[in-house]
Parts: structure tokens; C-alpha cells; sequence
């Protein structure tokens, strides 16, 4: 019996037709946060700093502060390693 097959006997057995099955509403479960005594508490506990010069970081995708700190940053990995080869 092949999957359409089957997904047709169980639309019969729910008594409704094989379309109405396919386009069935999915549900997404949402879960909930935390809560702690103040209120809930946010997905990232921990604060979060710049690799380079260890300022507080205000988005959550960043990881430098600025594009002046992720220059210096990346300029300095590169030529730590280029140094240290010879």
C-alpha cells in the first residue's frame, strides 16, 4: 500500500476526504518561558562582551561592539598568526 493509499484510509476512517487531510491546520506548541519571582527572565542569562575590548554588548547577534573593534580584532588575529609562522 503506498502512502497516498494510506492517507486516503485514514481520511475515510476520519471521515473526511483525502484534500481536507492534506491541508489539516498545523499546530505549533509554544512553549513558555521561565518565570522567576520578578517576572520572566529573558532566553540569554548570561550578558554577553565584546571580543575585543570587553564592552557590554547590546544585540544579541553582535559580537564586537563596533566595526572599529572587529578590525582591530581581526587585524590582530591575522597577524599574530602570520608572525608566529616564521
Amino acid at each position: 500500500m503506498t502512502g497516498i493509499a494510506q492517507d486516503e484510509a485514514k481520511a475515510r476512517q476520519l471521515g473526511i476526504s483525502y484534500g481536507m487531510l492534506k491541508a489539516l491546520p498545523v499546530y505549533v506548541r509554544r512553549y513558555e518561558e521561565p518565570q522567576t519571582r520578578g517576572g520572566s527572565i529573558s532566553a540569554q542569562t548570561e550578558p554577553r562582551y565584546c571580543l575585543n575590548c570587553g564592552k557590554p554588548l547590546k544585540g544579541r547577534r553582535r559580537t564586537y561592539c563596533d566595526a572599529v573593534c572587529s578590525n582591530r580584532f581581526r587585524g590582530r588575529k591575522y597577524y599574530t598568526r602570520k608572525t608566529s609562522f616564521r
